[in-house]
């Protein structure tokens, strides 16, 4: 058997990683004398597949299936076919899985019990949040080890109660709103003009294309959900699209008809934060509490305030009122007795 790893031990059992001249290569780890290493390539995700082939092919029938050989399955299988932040958030995620449940000592998935969980939100006290949704992509790899027939056993996590999360209540008020646009360069303010008209996320924004306007109508289909909403195009909406199809080749909100990166475009809102703050220094708390993300529950809110939380809901493009209930941020004005 290879000798045992001393870095990068929170990667499946057998896969190395290597730098060769500045890039990272992937290696599957036959153990052995003299040792051999299979390459597998620089794509990780790519690596993963090759591994989990080579995993299976060692393994013997009566072998006892592992949460790793399960999660890395899922990886290979179920990760590729998500949102891409999605995607990247699983990804990290199933690292700290792995680094619990592996770390050189692979737990067997009939062995896997519900004090094993509260073990693990333990371990992960420091980060309270993300361990919920640690243990939320733990219950849907064990639904999928089910649905592959590794096991029959109820899901460990079923009957554990999450880690208690308070809900994000900050409401832009329009003037804060209007303060902030006010300190927005071109291609923030018309972002923040589309998002809060629409209601859509912030990647849903920046990847809308003058190509899905048609019939006098906006489509979109969401990057999260693929729930698909189609805008009419008139009122407030009609004046913002009309100007920027005439300013682009294609993207709604580019940089010289690029497509900006989200890191870019809250880059431009933390700038436009910060001036707005050194010109309203009373007003310094509320600025600083507001983040882009904010401008789709005030869309959201405001249209709650206006239409009621059914309208709010299409306009959100919820599929449930529950999830639509966590972005109204202000309550209806109720006239006393």
């Amino acid at each position: 058997m290879g000798r045992k790893a001393t870095v990068n031990i929170n990667l499946p059992p057998n896969l190395r990683k290597r730098v060769r001249r500045s890039r990272v290569y992937y290696y599957y780890d036959t153990g052995g004398k003299p040792r051999r290493e299979i390459p597998l390539g620089s794509d990780y995700i790519n690596a993963i597949r090759e591994w989990s082939k080579l995993e299976r092919e060692r393994l013997p029938e009566n072998a006892q299936v592992t949460f790793t050989t399960v999660a890395m399955r899922y990886e290979r299988e179920v990760i590729p076919y998500k949102a891409i932040a999605t995607q990247k958030g699983n990804i990290r995620q199933l690292r700290n899985l792995l680094t619990f449940f592996d770390n050189g000592n692979p737990a067997p998935l009939e062995e896997i019990v519900s004090d094993h969980i509260k073990q693990y939100y333990e371990w992960r006290k420091n980060a309270p949040i993300v361990a919920n949704k640690e243990i939320a992509l733990f219950s849907h790899i064990w639904t999928k080890a089910i649905e592959w027939g590794y096991t029959e056993k109820i899901n460990p996590a079923r009957a554990i109660p999450k880690n208690k999360e308070t809900p994000r209540e900050y409401y832009i008020e329009d003037h804060i709103f209007n303060i902030l646009k006010s300190f927005a360069d071109n291609e923030l303010k018309d972002a923040m003009e589309l998002s809060y008209l629409t209601g859509q996320r912030p990647a849903d924004i920046l990847k809308m294309h003058k190509n899905h306007i048609y019939d006098g109508i906006l489509h979109i289909t969401q990057n999260k959900t693929k729930v698909k909403l189609r805008f009419k195009i008139t009122g407030n909406l009609k004046k913002l699209i009309n100007k920027l199809v005439k300013n682009t080749n294609g993207f709604l909100i580019h940089k010289n008809n690029n497509p900006i990166p989200i890191k870019t475009l809250e880059a431009h809102f933390a700038k436009a934060r910060k001036n707005a703050i050194m010109a309203y220094p009373e007003l310094a708390d509320e600025i600083l509490m507001c983040q882009f993300r904010d401008i789709r529950a005030k869309s959201g809110t405001d249209k709650y305030l206006k239409y009621g939380r059914e309208q709010a809901q299409e306009h959100l493009g919820h599929t449930t009122q529950a999830m639509t209930k966590r972005y109204i941020r202000k309550g209806k004005i109720i006239e006393p007795l």
